[in-house]
């Protein structure tokens, strides 16, 4: 039960520190790792039930363990995130693509490296494992991905869906690579097609992220065109107004010359009239 304890606190930091890593806060930072510190109690007491309730043996108890706990990480990730609806769907459905390409990673290593192991050791060396590949493909996360995300919009809902819909695809074929692997072990053919699949999942999200990238350019670009000719509108006005009231300004000055004339011509016959 020690390792299963040390095993579940581990894996909750690394779910934990991903879903803020992702996170636009929306709430104070207190109540934020309020929040986070109660989803990790909750973590660790679900993961320790499953085992000791189903037993380390039953086939139930990966996925009762698995959905008991991301389920309320991705409930809290959605409540404590700012971001648009299908911004976080989106980075939700990466970082699950992403938990499962660390798995399979952990597996093929730890096959590879420590093939005679029990069941429970080898499914604590592969927690560990993957607990440790977590750490730089966060560094990676907080360096590279996350500015360039906080740069693209979360208001083109059509285009963040069209994506997790192609993340979602991938996802469902990282599972079933797991499911073999976890069933059967690794083989040749399994580690070409996890490879393959890799790199056409990071291809797809370079061409997405790139046309993203040139739309947005685009409507900048749209957005700053709008802008010169409104200010050249604004500045034609301008222009209209200034002769307007330079025309205004010399008639006024014509018109109190004729008055200054008219009074003179007024004054010089009423002092006549006098003499």
């Amino acid at each position: 039960m020690n390792h299963l304890a040390v095993t579940s606190i581990l894996t909750v930091v690394a779910h934990i520190i991903w879903f803020a890593s992702m996170t636009e806060r929306k709430y104070p930072i207190k109540k934020t790792v309020l929040l986070y510190g109660l989803y990790a109690i909750f973590f660790t007491v679900w993961a320790i039930l499953a085992y000791s309730l189903l037993g380390k043996d039953s086939p139930y108890v990966i996925p009762f363990s698995f959905v008991g706990t991301i389920l309320p990480a991705i409930l809290l990730f959605l409540y404590t995130s700012s971001d648009s609806f299908s911004k976080k769907i989106f980075l939700i459905v990466t970082y699950a693509n992403l938990f499962c390409i660390i798995i399979c990673l952990s597996i093929l290593i730890c096959d590879g490296l420590f093939p005679n192991l029990s069941i429970v050791k080898q499914m604590y060396i592969r927690s560990l494992v993957r607990i440790l590949l977590n750490v730089p493909a966060v560094l990676l996360y907080l360096w590279f991905a996350r500015p360039y995300m906080r740069t693209v919009p979360g208001d083109r809902r059509r285009t963040w869906y069209s994506i997790s819909l192609v993340s979602f695809l991938f996802l469902t074929v990282f599972a079933t690579l797991i499911n073999f692997l976890m069933r059967d072990g690794h083989s040749a053919e399994q580690m070409i097609l996890f490879i393959t699949t890799m790199m056409i999942y990071c291809a797809v999200l370079w061409i997405v992220f790139g046309t993203i990238q040139h739309m947005n350019a685009e409507v900048k670009m749209e957005l700053i065109t709008q802008n010169v000719q409104y200010l050249q509108g604004q500045l034609a006005m301008a222009k209209e107004h200034a002769s307007t009231a330079k025309a205004m300004r010399h008639d006024f000055r014509h018109h109190m010359q004729n008055i200054d004339l008219l009074l003179k011509h007024e004054k010089g016959e009423t002092c006549d009239r006098v003499q």
